[in-house]
């Protein structure tokens, strides 16, 4: 019985664990029992604190390609710590005022955000910032979203050549 259950964090440190069953999906129509659901609803009590263990999080097998930002920190005083306890990101709670738009966070904390990938991939979708030059530039992209193609901006120059291809093939 053990063996379908885990430990993905805690309500208030340590005072009220969160335990779901192995194949807890995040959103599903089908089960009455949805992660997200789940997580909202402890985060909508006031004064509450949820710190989730990222290390177990991504051992749900059917947890996979998650907004950081929407899903896993949309409960403001969301902390996301390693198994032993370490802070790895604060949630949107604990950063200041002026950090109040998903992209403002994601700047705020590009130089995190990547490693967390690197240690469980897969587990994000891509994150892309609007730069200013480019139209995005990566914080993150999974190796899934490689293979996928990803998020490509076409240019000018990438138009003409398509163009010219065609000409010559025909």
């Amino acid at each position: 019985m053990d063996d379908e259950y885990i430990l993905i964090g805690w309500v208030n440190l340590l005072s009220n664990p969160i335990i779901v069953p192995k194949n807890v999906q995040w959103i599903s129509r089908e089960c009455p029992l949805n992660l997200y659901k789940m997580i909202w609803d402890i985060g909508s009590v006031g004064g509450v604190r949820l710190y989730i263990i990222l290390p177990q999080l991504y051992k749900l097998e059917n947890i996979r390609n998650l907004d950081l930002y929407e899903d896993l920190l949309h409960v403001s005083n969301t902390i996301l710590v390693d198994t032993n306890c370490n802070t790895i990101l604060k949630g949107r709670g604990w950063t200041h005022s002026d950090i109040n738009t998903k992209d403002k966070y994601y700047k705020h904390n590009k130089t995190i955000i990547p490693g967390i990938e690197e240690n469980y991939p897969g587990l994000l979708k891509p994150i892309y910032l609007e730069d200013g030059i480019n139209d995005q530039t990566p914080v993150i992209t999974n190796q899934e979203a490689q293979l996928r193609g990803g998020k490509r901006s076409t240019t000018k120059r990438h138009i003409k050549t398509r163009k010219s291809n065609t000409k010559k093939n025909k």
